[in-house]
């Protein structure tokens, strides 16, 4: 009676699990749709560095390289730079190629790719989010088994996944049309697979081994920082096993996932040269600043996590508290030296040398692996800390967490859950529901999801007006240029300079091109640091489309105004006067 009861149990859990699943996908779908109506820089260059033929930067001749300045381009450059077409589907070694002048791995772009592939000529933001959609339900159904099994109840597993996927930083993910989403999924999976060897009673299968190494293999092709997390999680569970005399399942653990990482490397070499050099993005702050540095990002991960920002503290207090705890551990030396022959500590000490041989025996057995989640976690931390200057990307910096954020969720969940279990199962399990359901409400209304941002244009979209148009852009920099990549893609000829130190004023020889042949033309430019009203010290609308109708002697009409990446664009037509 009672296996049958379990078993209902069991299905009604996981009814319920895949209920909420399906409005979390829901609730993404909605959002992707209704809010998320401008993208990000980063999400052209997904498709960019899926589709671009042998051609990864449209801005210049290499990463951050913004020397394509000044130039004439068409409306082809810029549809085929997110495109395919028939003579560029199916090409991985372009793929391969760009990814290599690239920083990060090739798998993501080249699934991309494959589905860019069947629709040649075509271009939609579903087909990138649609593997996001994907791998997040394989990332919850892995990370709810990992939990459920982390804690031998099913109920825990459904609180992290229910969490994460309301989360600031769950949604993100998802919604971020990066390779990141794909990344957690196979760290969840990683985790998983890794947990199955090491409570393993029995023998283990070698079909676990299999997939540790083809985990391995396809999380080092997605994101390097997948090593990160998946050496010092190795590592961990490979002593871990030593220290219970699993000798042989340790070798063949550590083995599987280096094979993985041999294997990945032997598919994509680029991997040892993105891991060892840096970029202009990348730089190694100084001791001092690697604290402050890690202290943000830990106040970046604990506000997408609970939408609590924890104090800003100019100074730092590492010192301070390393001087304490030196004194503290001085101090408690002393004492044990002068009191080693009182009663009270010996019993004291054979107190707790018991407390130690228990735990020595219950660490044999247990399930550490929550153990290894932590310490993975802390390591990729401390090396985003290192290598990545928070003041490129700010609050975007989440980004680089994405990958341990599920697992994390799901050990510091269980974590209370047994906190609340060993307090009161009847009285404290359900309080913990609401506080975790209050800190998904509280998250979600004080604050906003970070890479969605919303295009709501004034007068039409801009690409309607120029299509088979010739249009002058000017940007502010040069490294914007793949987020016209959709407003120019059906254009004729386009010019593109700078705002920025009024470039655009040394190249009026171009722009007679246009205007002697008596063609209407348009002017776009970026206007994020344009005045709206004239200044002495500004450059504003007025000194931008005033240069430009004194020298063809049109007369420009405002079009339109929308936004591309975080920032607004304004769209003026030029047409030549009636001759009195």
């Amino acid at each position: 009676m009672s296996r049958i009861s379990e078993k209902k149990n069991f299905s009604k859990m996981n009814i319920v699990f895949i209920a909420i699943i399906l409005i979390q996908m829901i609730c993404l779908v909605l959002t992707f749709v209704t809010q998320k109506t401008a993208n990000h820089e980063d999400e052209f260059f997904s498709y960019a560095l899926s589709n671009s033929y042998y051609r990864p930067f449209i801005y210049g001749s290499a990463h951050q390289v913004r020397d394509n300045i000044n130039v004439w381009m068409t409306g082809d450059d810029f549809k085929y730079y997110i495109e395919t077409n028939e003579n560029t589907r199916f090409h991985y070694d372009s793929v391969w190629a760009n990814q290599t002048a690239d920083v990060h791995p090739p798998l993501y772009y080249a699934v991309l790719h494959t589905i860019c592939s069947f629709f040649p000529n075509h271009f939609s933001w579903w087909w990138a989010f649609s593997i996001n959609l994907i791998c997040f339900a394989v990332t919850q159904f892995f990370l709810y088994k990992f939990i459920n099994r982390l804690m031998s109840a099913e109920f825990p597993g459904l609180l992290a996944c229910t969490y994460y996927g309301f989360s600031l930083a769950g949604q993100e993910c998802a919604l971020f049309i990066r390779m990141y989403m794909m990344l957690a999924m196979f760290a969840v999976m990683f985790v998983y697979i890794s947990q199955t060897i090491l409570i393993a009673k029995d023998k283990v299968e070698v079909k676990q081994y299999i997939y540790i190494g083809i985990v391995t293999f396809l999380g080092a092709l997605t994101h390097h920082h997948f090593l990160v997390f998946a050496f010092m999680y190795t590592l961990i569970q490979c002593i871990i096993l030593l220290i219970k005399k699993r000798i042989k399942r340790c070798f063949a653990y550590g083995g599987s996932a280096g094979v993985g990482v041999g294997l990945s490397i032997a598919a994509f070499p680029a991997t040892i040269g993105h891991m060892m050099n840096s970029d202009s993005l990348i730089w190694t702050p100084d001791a001092a600043d690697l604290k402050i540095q890690l202290y943000q990002y830990i106040r970046i991960l604990v506000n997408h996590t609970t939408g609590i920002w924890l104090p800003f503290y100019e100074m730092n207090y590492y010192a301070d508290i390393l001087f304490v705890l030196v004194c503290a551990l001085v101090i408690f030396a002393a004492i044990c030296f002068l009191y080693r022959k009182s009663q009270w500590f010996v019993k004291l000490s054979e107190w707790f040398k018991g407390v130690c041989r228990k735990t020595a025996q219950w660490l044999k057995t247990c399930d550490l692996s929550a153990l290894m989640v932590i310490a993975a976690s802390a390591f990729v931390l401390i090396v985003v800390a290192y290598k990545v200057n928070i003041m490129n990307f700010a609050l975007e910096s989440v980004r680089y967490f994405f990958i341990f954020i599920p697992v994390l969720i799901g050990v510091v969940v269980s974590l209370l859950y047994i906190i609340s279990k060993r307090i009161s199962k009847k009285i404290c399990l359900p309080i913990l529901s609401v506080l975790l359901a209050g800190l998904l409400v509280f998250q979600n209304a004080t604050n906003s999801l970070s890479f969605v941002m919303q295009n709501d244009p004034l007068n039409g979209k801009i690409q309607d007006y120029i299509k088979g148009q010739n249009c002058v852009v000017l940007e502010l920099s040069g490294i914007f240029m793949p987020c016209y990549s959709i407003m120019l893609s059906e254009t004729k000829n386009d010019f593109m300079t700078l705002t920025y130190g009024r470039e655009f004023e040394k190249h009026e020889d171009e722009y007679k091109k246009l205007y002697e042949n008596g063609e209407d033309f348009y002017l776009l430019f970026d206007i994020q640091y344009i005045s709206e009203e004239d200044g002495p010290k500004t450059m504003s609308y007025n000194d931008i489309v005033g240069y430009f109708e004194g020298i063809s002697g049109y007369k420009a009409t405002f079009c339109t105004e929308e936004y591309t990446h975080y920032f607004p664009v304004r769209l003026y037509k030029f047409e030549k006067q009636a001759e009195n």
